[in-house]
């Protein structure tokens, strides 16, 4: 399986979040990796399987950011599926904080203006 590239993970995670209208993983005003209702967060979206089904009972699903899960033993590779793994810590802490910013988004499934702004800057910065 052929490892997708930062920008492919940016349109990718903004189509999850738009287009295919999926909801925002969030607890409450928190995000959570993985939320009660099943929907992920963007890092959590790309979990392997066996994560993902840990559903809420992550151990790491609140108030861990991904500076912490890069941190765990493994780092935060061990964490993701295959085709997700090599990227910094950084750049997912970045994809994460559009998930995470309600002002980025005008709903669950419309990026605000705020939004598309950030999207654009992440794209320009990962190319």
């Amino acid at each position: 399986m052929m490892m997708k590239t930062k920008l492919e993970i940016i349109e990718e995670t903004v189509n999850h979040y738009t287009t295919e209208r999926n909801s925002r993983a969030m607890d409450g005003l928190e995000c959570v990796y993985n939320a009660e209702d099943g929907s992920h967060c963007a890092i959590g979206r790309c979990f392997k399987d066996s994560y993902r089904n840990e559903g809420h009972e992550f151990k790491f699903n609140q108030d861990t950011d991904t500076g912490d899960l890069d941190n765990e033993l493994g780092g935060l590779d061990s964490f993701l599926s295959e085709e997700y793994k090599g990227h910094d810590s950084a750049f997912w802490g970045n994809l994460q904080s559009l998930h995470d910013r309600n002002r980025y988004w005008n709903n669950d499934f419309e990026l605000s203006i705020g939004g598309n702004e950030y999207v654009e800057k992440l794209k320009k910065e990962n190319l």
